[in-house]
Formats: structure tokens, sequence, C-alpha cells
């Protein structure tokens, strides 16, 4: 009896120890969808809640230059196609970049700028994982989510200095369950919550 209370004392504290996998933050496996409501959100900060649904699934898998990825489709045309998988223990699309990590806190994953013709720099940006789990709540449910946050530095060719960001939270064994997307010229922001979703 003690044997094998002292066997499941230590199979629990090995689970406990076992590090967070990708797989379980971005459910890549063909056949899972999910559906967000949209509302917008104006310069102000004023909030709307429209009567627009987005859908968004893996309609299967292809392989690219050797490598197998997840073709995830958006109803939305915001949003291209994208090809993802997990390498690593990192999301990681077509071109190599990192796009998701449920351990790594302290590096930045993505930088650049983004340009106005000719060459006038509009800002530039940076994306890494916050650090800890946050409370969501969405139509969905409520969650405690990983946040991938993309920062956007404006220069003097905006008319704002206050920086831009775009958060997108993973839930494990879910999936993303909300994110938002901001328009810079405009200020005004598109966010996207869960409403349901299926995942295998």
């Amino acid at each position: 009896m003690l044997l094998a209370a002292l066997t499941l004392l230590a199979s629990c504290k090995k689970d406990d120890s076992d590090p967070e996998q990708t797989k379980d933050y971005v459910q890549l496996k063909t056949g899972n969808y999910w559906i967000y409501r949209v509302s917008q959100i104006d310069s102000l900060g004023m909030e709307t809640l429209t009567n627009e649904y987005d859908s968004v699934y893996i309609s299967g898998d292809t392989t690219i230059n050797g490598n197998v990825y997840a073709v995830k489709k958006y109803s939305t045309a915001i949003f291209p196609t994208e090809y993802l998988r997990d390498s690593s223990n990192y999301l990681v699309d077509l071109w190599g970049i990192k796009r998701f990590s449920p351990v790594n806190f302290s590096d930045t994953l993505k930088k650049g700028f983004r340009i106005i013709y000719p060459n006038d720099t509009i800002f530039f940006y940076y994306c890494k994982m916050m650090d800890g789990k946050a409370m969501v709540t969405v139509p969905a449910g409520i969650f405690m989510a990983l946040n991938y946050r993309e920062t956007y530095l404006p220069t003097a060719n905006l008319p704002y200095t206050t920086p831009v960001r775009n958060n997108y939270l993973y839930a494990k064994n879910i999936g993303v369950v909300q994110f938002n997307v901001n328009f810079v010229y405009s200020r005004r922001q598109m966010v996207w919550r869960l409403v349901r979703y299926n995942v295998n």
C-alpha cells in the first residue's frame, strides 16, 4: 500500500514538471474549427458588437520543402490561408517565423518594420509571449490563456505615438479563444471572441 502511494506521488510530481507543449494550444488536427463573433472598437475606445461571425478551420495538411504544414483557413477576407506546423515546441509558419511558444517568455520571436510608398517607415514592430496566463471571458466560456502579443511602435509619419498591440490568446486544449487586429491609420480595431469550437 505504501509502495503504491509513493508511486502515485512520484508520478504526480513528474506530471507537474512536464513542460507545456505547443500542440496542446494550437490544435492543428484536420477537422478542428472555431467560430468567432466580431466586435469593433473605434478610436475613442467605444466597442460595438456586430452580427458578423467568422469561422476558422483546419482543412488538411500539405508538404512544403519536406515539412508537413497544417492548412488553416479563415472565412474572412482579412486573413489569408495560413500554413503552420509545430517545430521544436514553437508554432512556426511557412517562412519559419515563430508565432507561439508555451515556454519562451523572454525572447523576441519576431521583429521588423513596415513601410509605405516610396520608402517611409510607419512603424517598427516586435512580437513575444507575455509571461503567465490571463483569464479570458468569451461567449464560449472562461479560459486561462497564454498571450502572443504583437507590439507596433509608430514613427513620426503617423499622427500618434502610443504603441498599438494585437493580442492572440491561446487556451490549452482549445486554441485561440480571442484575438484583435488594429488598423493603424484609423485607430479602429476589431476583436474576435470564441463562440463555439470543435477540437479533436
